[in-house]
């Protein structure tokens, strides 16, 4: 008896894959085979080939689905691409700054521009 690692065949032979007769050989006996055992054969033949039409559907959705997000991550990443490149831009100024001195300076003359009066004399009464 073969194990599960081994094959019922010698090497070289075909192996039987569930048909009437192996590949190659002529049955000396064909049976007999009805009408409703053939219906049932292109019935799931039919059955076989739906579910392979949706898979093969759904494989071309996937695969285009895939295609267009490789395409949006490398027009990402040639987008980042161009910027490492670039030397970093300054936006364009429209007047030019100009710098201005706001250090405190004396008047023309040196004088206190402040006038300083003595304080006003006040009698404080009691209430």
């Amino acid at each position: 008896m073969a194990t599960p690692s081994q094959l019922p065949t010698a090497p070289g032979q075909h192996q039987h894959q569930g048909l009437v007769t192996p590949f190659g050989e002529t049955p000396a006996h064909l049976g007999s085979t009805t009408l409703d055992d053939l219906c049932d054969l292109l019935q799931h033949l039919r059955t076989a080939i739906s579910e392979l039409t949706q898979r093969v559907a759904e494989n071309e959705e996937a695969t285009k689905d895939v295609q267009s997000t490789a395409k949006n991550i490398s027009q990402a990443i040639d987008s980042i691409a161009e910027k490492i490149d670039q030397p970093p831009r300054t936006p364009p100024q429209a007047q030019p700054v100009h710098m201005v001195d706001k250090t405190p300076r004396p008047g023309p003359s040196g004088k206190q521009q402040v006038k300083l009066e003595p304080p006003a004399n006040i009698e404080w009464r009691a209430i």
